[in-house]
């Protein structure tokens, strides 16, 4: 709704009523300016990325009758070899979701177990949790690797 301003004249006399036609553009620049920062801020993140440090953990190994679920170790040259082991078994990574069904039908169970080296490329790991998903293992847990004491 347009904004009527009245002002007065030298002399006392009123001006006509007039129709205020300025547009404040204040808020639109704040807003994209916002936008730019932010837009800046993800694309340097999407190019550079962020240097995460992740823990490293001591656990204990598994013993075979303690462990009832599918085992899966990613090794560092899983990058360019792309196999990865279920149990002690080397597999490529094409044929991965079909070993990893027939354990599942073998062991009746619903738990996928990941070790995975610390410079494995997250791709690969992604693809070995689409694998386990499409052999309906879908209790996804990750084991640090062992670190030497």
């Amino acid at each position: 709704m347009p904004i009527l301003r009245r002002e007065h004249r030298r002399f006392g006399r009123l001006r006509e009523e007039e129709v205020m036609s300025d547009i404040n553009i204040t808020p639109l620049t704040d807003v994209l300016l916002v936008l730019l920062i932010i837009f800046l801020i993800a694309a340097a993140a999407g190019v550079f990325g962020f240097n995460i440090r992740l823990p490293k953990g001591a656990p204990k190994k598994f013993k075979k009758n303690q462990f009832k679920g599918v085992m899966v170790t990613i090794p560092f040259w899983a990058n360019t070899k792309k196999e990865v082991f279920v149990g002690s078994r080397l597999v490529p990574l094409k044929g991965l979701a079909s070993v990893l069904y027939s354990e599942h039908e073998k062991k009746h169970t619903k738990d996928l177990v990941m070790q995975i080296d610390q410079s494995v490329l997250y791709g690969i790991v992604i693809k070995v949790m689409d694998a386990a998903k499409r052999a309906s293992l879908s209790h996804i847990s990750f084991a640090a690797p062992l670190v030497p004491q």
